[in-house]
């Protein structure tokens, strides 16, 4: 019966099939975003307002057959809900629980921003609400961006921080088998950098080359000898030792 659509970025018209008129009833976008706005009630009394009806008896009735209030919610969070189910699995998305259909989350925040909950990807994101309100806005491929950019900074904040290949690897195939853990532990101790260590491989082997120093105490004489290795200078040779006799004639 009822069909609404915006006509501007502050109005929306709401056409009756079964009552029409010339000039459609409008009514503020802002109204249709407040969660306890009752639209029922409201067009009820716009419409009476229109015919010329007593508003005391268009109350009366309003109360007796409408019965208790029912505030506009949060359509909008609603239909959030529902577009990002509807657009199935998303890039790295695990094999289980992809398509569950208790995914997603959206609440309403105070500054008027929703704010989308991933349980399956234990991610949250923010979108504004001009964007909600475009009809062009593709929701589901703005998040799937969103999902994928935040996937891969977290990729680049571990690998800077651990020699660990494919860190996500658990949330994306989900845990490994035994024989996976054994590999997966093998090539950690291969592949993990040890301090002073150079690596030199072909197609068949690696090879391994340490390198270890001798740490010696400051200020003692076998330092001293370490500092002057080259003896071409004259300025860190270490000088023999003079012996000057005296003899006093008494």
């Amino acid at each position: 019966r009822f069909f609404v659509y915006s006509v501007s970025e502050r109005e929306h018209v709401i056409m009756d099939r079964e009552d029409r008129r010339e000039n459609e009833v409008t009514v503020l976008t802002s109204h249709l975003l407040n969660p306890k706005f009752n639209l029922a009630e409201w067009y009820s009394q716009k419409v009476s307002e229109l015919q010329g009806l007593d508003p005391q008896k268009v109350r009366k009735w309003r109360r007796k057959e409408l019965g208790k209030k029912m505030p506009m919610e949060t359509p909008l969070a609603a239909r959030v809900e529902q577009l990002l189910v509807r657009w199935g699995r998303y890039d790295n998305d695990p094999v289980r629980n992809a398509l569950h259909p208790q995914r997603f989350e959206c609440v309403r925040m105070r500054d008027g921003t929703y704010r989308i909950k991933d349980y399956v990807r234990s991610f949250v994101v923010e979108v504004p609400l001009r964007l909600l309100l475009n009809p062009k806005f593709v929701l589901a491929s703005w998040y799937n961006k969103r999902l994928r950019e935040a996937h891969d900074e977290l990729c680049d904040s571990l690998l800077q921080k651990s020699q660990e290949l494919n860190m996500l690897q658990l949330l994306d195939q989900g845990p490994l088998t035994e024989n996976e853990c054994q590999l997966d532990d093998v090539a950690r101790r291969i592949y993990t950098l040890t301090p002073d260590a150079k690596f030199l491989y072909n197609e068949s082997y690696l090879f391994v080359l340490e390198l270890n120093g001798q740490q010696i105490p400051a200020g003692t004489y076998p330092a001293l000898q370490r500092g002057a290795a080259v003896t071409k200078d004259f300025k860190r040779m270490i000088p023999k030792p003079v012996v000057v006799v005296v003899n006093i004639n008494r």
